[in-house]
């Protein structure tokens, strides 16, 4: 291989589009002429539709297109449909061709599943004269990804008529497993494992984590172990998939009966991943003393720690409340010169919810800068978490300069700035939001974001205006009240006063009414001096939380407040008697630095 194509290959394998471009460019003007190699590479990487038709245009004028090589063609397809090209150009390429050859059907199907265009991938499939296991691989996943599950059953039902591929193929089966485990179909999952012929370490990783992701973490244990007894050697995913198979239960015992195989079986350098997995489910099963000696042995071993496993400790001390613990990681991170140990997208948000639970704003300042130096400000998740950073620091004019900033948003964006602007007691704010949101950009919100819209609503005491939001939830965009949003609609109501309106929308809730319903509506009885309906409502709360202390001091508070000193005995007294001790409060202010 040419060293100038190894270089396009190393770029693109580490998504450096902006180098990946410039080497092209070298090669053009040193005379070399990109081949069949180079040209799919800088397609499937290509970040937009203007460059990758100026890439279809030079592959064209040297004669890859149009089917003069199949691996080109296919890779020009893929582009038009990965980069939102105009569905007819994609097809129109695929039927200029004269006679396209198996790999061009079948990248030309999968491309068009993955654009979300499952007619058109059909009826190529359709068209196509002789499938292969690539073929019905892709035509079962594509629908499945398109949310169709019974689309891909129907077809696995009719390879199962024609062929054997799904007993005799691995490559089939082990595809029809992820198809089945992201349907929640476990049975049928099964089934199919069972039925294979050859089970392969790739069937046997698809099958645990099919139970991990089902909820049945003991199930994917048990498969692991079957899968050892058989003789087979699990691999880095496989292994990856037991941890957190045991993080979910949690067992500790047996992470730690995995963490001995894996040292067994150990015959050189660990991987980073199987560490961090390690680190995580060591976190995860509070032994965050285990986790520190996995980072420790195997940093020490591959000679660095990478950012990953600083990222897993980090998230293991904050998981675990081990604040101190946290930020001694995060300033030994910070200080290290090592490029493969620098704070990455997933180490800002990770910290940046750490800096507004301990309100440090002044360090999530420092690492909002980090962020700007770094670039790394314009991803997602990074701006997402300055967001909500600010507005829980209480500084909701940040929050809504950093939104104004973001070059884009999700659904997630709009949600935090409401929910910041509900925080601050701003609900025109909120409402204004909202609007645009719906309106101008044409997100669709969920039952999060009429949360955060109908709570600040409450707080400001709009009620008209939760009632038409939550009416308008329900009706307008067929969202389903869930827990939290009836919560919010009992504090809406009761917070003005209106209890008993409050006590019939719970009665008529979908959901059976939860403790923060019903926490709401005592807070809103102490706030207009009910105390019958407050001592009703302390018995639900009693049945739900039977060692609650909150509702407790409170029924005593409003005993107190109005002379009632036997029934505040009465209310000690119970406490007392069912071992509630009443916690204390405490508040931590920061002034120049100093706390």
């Amino acid at each position: 291989m040419p060293p100038q194509a190894a270089l396009v290959g190393l770029c693109s394998l580490q998504g450096r589009w902006r180098e990946l471009l410039s080497c092209y460019r070298h090669m053009l003007l040193g005379g070399l002429r990109p081949d069949t190699f180079i040209f799919p590479i800088l397609l499937k990487s290509c970040p937009d539709l203007r460059l990758g038709e100026a890439l279809h245009a030079d592959a064209a004028k040297r004669g890859l297109g149009s089917g003069a090589d199949p691996f080109v063609s296919g890779a020009i397809i893929d582009m038009y449909c990965r980069c939102g090209g105009p569905s007819s150009v994609a097809r129109t390429l695929f039927d200029e061709m004269p006679e396209p050859k198996p790999v061009v059907y079948n990248v030309a199907i999968s491309s068009f599943f993955r654009a979300g265009r499952c007619v058109a991938a059909r009826l190529l499939f359709d068209r196509m004269p002789c499938p292969n296991d690539v073929t019905w691989s892709a035509v079962v996943a594509g629908y499945t990804q398109n949310g169709r599950a019974q689309d891909a059953l129907m077809v696995h039902g009719y390879i199962s008529k024609i062929s054997n591929y799904v007993e005799e193929d691995e490559y089939v089966g082990s595809v029809l497993l992820d198809v089945y485990g992201k349907c929640d179909c476990l049975v049928l999952a099964g089934q199919v494992f069972d039925s294979m012929v050859h089970k392969s370490v790739v069937a046997w990783s698809s099958l645990i984590s099919n139970f991990v992701h089902g909820g049945n973490a003991s199930a994917a244990i048990r498969a692991f172990k079957e899968l050892v007894s058989s003789g087979a050697t699990p691999n880095d995913v496989t292994l990856t998939t037991a941890l957190s198979a045991c993080a979910h239960i949690p067992s500790l015992a047996n992470g730690k009966e995995l963490h001995g195989y894996i040292l067994r079986r150990s015959l050189g350098r660990p991987e980073a991943f199987v560490s961090c997995a390690l680190m995580d489910m060591y976190g995860k099963c509070g032994s965050m003393i285990s986790a520190r000696s996995v980072f420790e042995k195997d940093g020490e071993i591959l000679g660095r720690h990478v950012t990953p496993m600083w990222n897993t400790m980090i998230s293991g001390y904050i998981a675990n409340s081990c604040l101190n613990d946290a930020w001694h990681m995060i300033r030994s991170m910070c200080q290290l010169s090592d490029s493969n140990a620098q704070p990455n997208s997933v180490t800002l948000a990770v910290i940046f919810p750490l800096c507004a639970a301990s309100n440090l704003l002044h360090f999530g300042k420092e690492l909002h800068c980090y962020a700007l130096k770094s670039d790394l400000d314009r991803e997602l998740l990074v701006g997402n978490s300055l967001l909500d950073m600010y507005c829980k620091c209480g500084k909701i004019i940040y929050a809504r300069n950093q939104f104004d900033l973001m070059p884009g948003k999700n659904r997630i964006s709009w949600t935090t700035l409401i929910d910041g602007y509900g925080m601050h007691g701003n609900a025109e704010g909120a409402i204004n939001i909202f609007e645009r949101m719906v309106g101008k950009q044409h997100v669709d919100p969920d039952p999060i974001t009429f949360v955060g819209l109908i709570s600040a609503c409450s707080h400001s005491g709009l009620v008209e205006d939760g009632l038409r939001y939550f009416k308008k939830m329900t009706e307008e965009y067929g969202i389903s009240p869930t827990e939290e949003v009836c919560g919010c609609m009992v504090d809406l109501l009761a917070r003005a006063g209106r209890i008993y309106e409050a006590k019939e929308f719970m009665a008529k809730m979908p959901t059976k009414p939860s403790a923060g319903a019903w926490g709401a509506l005592l807070g809103a009885c102490r706030i207009h001096g009910e105390i019958d309906d407050a001592e009703s409502t302390i018995q639900h709360l009693f049945d739900l939380e039977h060692k609650g202390t909150g509702f407790h001091t409170l029924l005593s508070n409003m005993y107190a407040e109005r002379g009632m000193v036997d029934e505040v005995a009465k209310v000690r007294n119970a406490m007392t008697k069912l071992g509630i001790a009443k916690r204390r409060g405490y508040s931590r202010l920061e002034a120049e630095g100093s706390s």
